[in-house]
C-alpha cells in the first residue's frame, strides 16, 4: 500500500474513501497522531488517486464527495450479496457430488449406451490388440469416410491425374489416400453425420472400457453442473473438430489416411479434461473436479502418443480435444473476470 495524503478530520476522510470506491480505487483511512492517513491498496492506482486527493483538497465541500457515501454503501452491499452468492454456490456443490447423479447426466449415458450398441454392432471386439476385424455395416455407415466408397474415389483420383502428372500409378495412389477430395467423398455428398458419428467406434475392451469410464467420470460432472443443453453443445462441437482434424490432417503430421479406420470417444474425452481444468482454476465455483494424478495420466498418455510411434493413437483428435476444451473453458471465464472487475 501506498499513502498519498492525509487529512485533519473523521468526516472527510469517509467522503474521500467512499469516492475513491466509486471510481474502483480500493483505499484505507488510517488515524495517526490526530490525522487520517489516506492509503491506497493498488500500486497502479496511486497516480489517479493523488490526482482526485488534490482535488478534493482544494474543493473538499464539492457534492460528488457527498453523494459519494451514499454510492459507496450500494457497491459495498452489492459486493457482500455477490460473496454470500458465491460462498452459497460452493455450499449447493459440494452437496450435489454428495448425491448421485444418474437423474443429472442423461445425456451422459446415452452417449454411453449408443457407445456400447456401436461396439456390439460393429463387432468392436474382433479389433482388439490391433487385429482388424470385420467391418460391418454400422461401421461403415458412422467413419468419417465409407470403406466401401474409398476404392473408386481413389481411381478417380488417379485417373483424373495419370495423363497430366509425371507421377506413377503407385504414387499417385499413395497421394490419393492422404488427399482432401478423397478424404472428404461422403462429406461432399451431404453425408454430414460422418463428422461426428466415429466417436460411437471403439476398437476393442480395453479402449471402450477406458473412454466410458472418462466419459462418465468427467461429463457426469460438467452435466451436472452446465445443463444437457449445454454440454450436448460442447460433445457435438469438440466432436466434429476432433473427428475433423484427426481425419484431413496429412499423414506425415500424424494424420489418418483414407483407407485406414479411426473412431473413439476419447478425443470428446480429452476436450472434457481440458474443460475442466480450466473450471478448476478460474472458476472453482463451479465445483468441477480433475484430481493431479488424473491430469498426469491424461497428459503423459497424450505426449506418449505423439512421441511414440509405435502407438496406433488419434494424436490429433486427443490433443486438439484437448485444446478445444482448454479454450472453451478458459474464454469465458476470462471475459466474466474482466466484467466483474
Amino acid at each position: 500500500m501506498r499513502q498519498i495524503g492525509k487529512l485533519t478530520d473523521e468526516e472527510s476522510a469517509k467522503r474521500l474513501v467512499a469516492f475513491l470506491l466509486t471510481k474502483g480505487i480500493k483505499s484505507l483511512a488510517d488515524v495517526h497522531d490526530g490525522h487520517w492517513e489516506i492509503w491506497i491498496k493498488e500500486e497502479d492506482d496511486v497516480d489517479s488517486s493523488r490526482a482526485i486527493f488534490d482535488d478534493f483538497i482544494a474543493h473538499p465541500d464539492n457534492k460528488k464527495y457527498a453523494d459519494a457515501v451514499v454510492k459507496a454503501q450500494m457497491i459495498a452491499e452489492e459486493e457482500l450479496q455477490r460473496q454470500l452468492k458465491n460462498r452459497d454456490n460452493v455450499v449447493d456443490v459440494r452437496g450435489r457430488w454428495a448425491k448421485p447423479h444418474n437423474r443429472r447426466k442423461p445425456l451422459v449415458m446415452t452417449l454411453m449406451i449408443i457407445s456400447v450398441a456401436v461396439f456390439v454392432l460393429t463387432n468392436g471386439w474382433e479389433f482388439d490388440g490391433g487385429r482388424e476385424g470385420e467391418k460391418t455395416v454400422v461401421m461403415k455407415s458412422l467413419l468419417f469416410v465409407d470403406p466401401d466408397d474409398v476404392g473408386a474415389a481413389i481411381d478417380d483420383y488417379v485417373n483424373n491425374r495419370a495423363k497430366t502428372s509425371e507421377s506413377s500409378p503407385v504414387e499417385l495412389r499413395n497421394q490419393a489416400i492422404d488427399s482432401l477430395e478423397v478424404k472428404l467423398t461422403n462429406i461432399k455428398e451431404g453425408q454430414l453425420w460422418r463428422l461426428f458419428t466415429s466417436i460411437f467406434i471403439h476398437f476393442g475392451i480395453i479402449h471402450i472400457l477406458f473412454n466410458m469410464v472418462w466419459l462418465n467420470i468427467l461429463g457426469g460432472q460438467v452435466e451436472s453442473v452446465y445443463g444437457t443443453t449445454r454440454f450436448g453443445f460442447f460433445v457435438l462441437g469438440s466432436a466434429i473438430f476432433t473427428v475433423t482434424l484427426q481425419s484431413l490432417m496429412p499423414m506425415a503430421w500424424g494424420g489418418t489416411p483414407a483407407v485406414t479406420i479411426c473412431g473413439g470417444m476419447s478425443g470428446v474425452n480429452y476436450a472434457i479434461a481440458g474443460f475442466v481444468w480450466m473450471k478448476m482454476i478460474f472458476d472453482p465455483s463451479k465445483g468441477l473436479f480433475l484430481s493431479p494424478v488424473n491430469q498426469f495420466i491424461l497428459i503423459v498418455w497424450m505426449l506418449m502418443g505423439f512421441f511414440n510411434e509405435s502407438l496406433s493413437m488419434a494424436n490429433w483428435a486427443h490433443g486438439g480435444g484437448f485444446v478445444f476444451g482448454l479454450v472453451v473453458g478458459y474464454v469465458p471465464s476470462r471475459f466474466k473476470n474482466n466484467k466483474s472487475v
